[in-house]
């Protein structure tokens, strides 16, 4: 008898273990997003200017470029506050072309050799490079833009902070859809995480292509303050639910 019990078990459980899986893989899903977002104050400023020069040959362009830069690299690379890089070297030919007055007359031609070098910086303190450009405004450079955005690992800490209130909010959306409908969460068979805030978000401050004039005075440094940025967090889920109701 012991013997036969021991069959039958085992035959119960064969035929009774797909099934229950079958019942589960066949089971009703329920697909979720959730979002969570914190404002954080941007911490990084970025700038970028440029030098541009003329003159009669590539030759004097190349060489008034060349030692207005190299002091203007020596001022941007000596504060470790600073990150700099020089960019964008660039010469050419700008011909201008005016018909003649007079008919069977050729045009008349002028041109100029145009060149210029760009500059880009970054920093946390916003003081002294604000102070800098100011510095390199009233040296002649160019302002391209000012702009303010989220540093990458400060956008990396805000979010990693913000996955538990994501995944707990992604599970009270499940159990308050699971109620609903008079059946339970099993589990979670898929989980995606897709970080948003639509990357750096700049608060730019457009200072027009024009140098600032020069003056006997002091140095003014341009205006520019940040503002708060919304990083995101968006959690994805796959629930299992329960396919009989009280299951």
């Amino acid at each position: 008898m012991k013997t036969v019990s021991l069959w039958a078990a085992l035959l119960f459980f064969a035929c009774a273990t797909p099934s229950a899986l079958a019942k589960e893989a066949h089971g009703t899903t329920l697909d979720l997003t959730v979002s969570v977002s914190k404002p954080v104050m941007q911490d990084t400023l970025d700038a970028a200017l440029y030098y541009r020069a003329e003159g009669k040959t590539a030759a004097e362009v190349q060489e008034t470029i060349n030692r207005a830069m190299q002091d203007v690299w020596a001022k941007a690379s000596a504060n470790p506050a600073i990150k700099a890089r020089l960019t964008g070297y660039r010469v050419w030919y700008e011909e201008n072309r005016r018909p003649a007055r007079e008919p069977g007359a050729a045009d008349i031609v002028t041109g100029k050799w145009v060149g210029n070098q760009s500059l880009s910086m970054e920093s946390h303190d916003f003081k002294a490079l604000k102070q800098l450009v100011g510095a390199f405004q009233h040296d002649g450079l160019i302002v391209n833009h000012i702009g303010f955005s989220v540093s990458p690992a400060l956008r990396e800490q805000t979010q990693e902070a913000l996955m538990p209130s994501a995944a707990e909010k992604l599970r009270h959306k499940a159990k308050l859809l699971a109620d609903s409908f008079g059946v339970k969460v099993l589990r979670f068979d898929q989980v995606s995480l897709n970080g948003a805030g639509g990357g750096p978000v700049w608060r730019e401050t457009q200072l027009n292509a024009f140098a600032a004039p020069r003056s006997s005075g002091g140095v003014v440094a341009p205006v520019a303050e940040p503002v708060e940025e919304n990083i995101s967090l968006t959690l994805g889920g796959r629930a299992m639910l329960s396919t009989v109701e009280g299951d």
